[in-house]
């Protein structure tokens, strides 16, 4: 429960106890609200340095908020609150013990908790956003993937091979001409009639 030295500002969790008191705002001077502190601090076993105390006008309304670091810390810290602070007569015998004189309390006091959550969400949040990311990087990753080898299929080379056996078969085999044995084309028949006349 005890917590020296802690940080008001980043502290996530707060205990409340607040009651009204007689008298006016001016009576409540440094000194008198340092005694109240430390006569706080000491009835519920904290450290001063974990209570605030506020002054408000309005019959004068004191808040003396506990500060702690953990969830557990702020139930012990209520706790405590609750079993030495709980009525106006335990009230009055700590501000009495504090030596703060000539004070009377006027209402049972009002115990509150209060833990702040936003670190955790925020916690959540930014998990959340860096799952997101990650999932769009795979998905266009994906993607990408599925483009390129669809590139890949329409610009493959033709294996040719097959092309290349038939044209060897063909340029192999042998290939018969049309010429008829027995009568010898038409323009040797011609010269060979000249040839004979010049015989």
């Amino acid at each position: 429960m005890r917590e020296e030295d802690i940080d008001k500002v980043t502290a996530r969790y707060k205990t409340t106890c607040e009651v009204t008191l007689s008298g006016d705002v001016s009576s409540f001077d440094d000194a008198v609200r340092t005694s109240m502190k430390i006569g706080f601090a000491g009835t519920v076993g904290v450290s001063a340095d974990q209570v605030d105390l506020t002054i408000v006008s309005a019959s004068v309304q004191a808040r003396f908020e506990t500060f702690s670091s953990s969830r557990a810390a702020m139930n012990a810290i209520e706790a405590a609150v609750l079993d030495k602070l709980g009525s106006r007569d335990e009230v009055a015998a700590m501000l009495a013990s504090a030596d703060v004189q000539g004070v009377t309390v006027e209402s049972k006091p009002k115990i509150s908790t209060a833990a702040d959550e936003g670190a955790d969400n925020t916690v959540l949040i930014v998990c959340a956003s860096a799952g997101g990311a990650l999932a769009f990087v795979l998905l266009l990753a994906l993607v990408m993937l599925t483009r390129r080898r669809a590139a890949e299929r329409t610009t493959r080379p033709v294996k040719m091979e097959h092309v290349y056996n038939d044209r060897r078969e063909a340029a192999t085999k042998p290939t018969a001409l049309a010429v008829d044995p027995v009568q010898p084309p038409a323009y040797y028949s011609d010269s060979a009639k000249s040839m004979n006349n010049v015989i």
